[in-house]
């Protein structure tokens, strides 16, 4: 049985010790929804993830890259 990208983000987010809001399950879809490493900024990072459906504040992007 496959792993969705949701339950592999909510698997991540709760490994690094916080809460899988939806915001944060956005940005771990989008950081490694695709299992591929990436190195980002908190300002390329956010940039990036504005394209999305999802808003998504900074604040939580650089508590989610702190932890990672």
């Amino acid at each position: 049985m496959a792993i969705t990208v949701q339950e592999s983000g909510t698997k991540w987010v709760a490994g690094v010790r916080l809460r899988p809001t939806r915001q944060r399950l956005t940005l771990t879809k989008i950081l490694v929804g695709d299992d591929k490493n990436r190195h980002v900024t908190d300002k390329n990072f956010y940039t990036f993830s504005s394209t999305s459906d999802e808003k998504v504040s900074r604040d939580n992007v650089i508590i989610l890259l702190k932890r990672a």
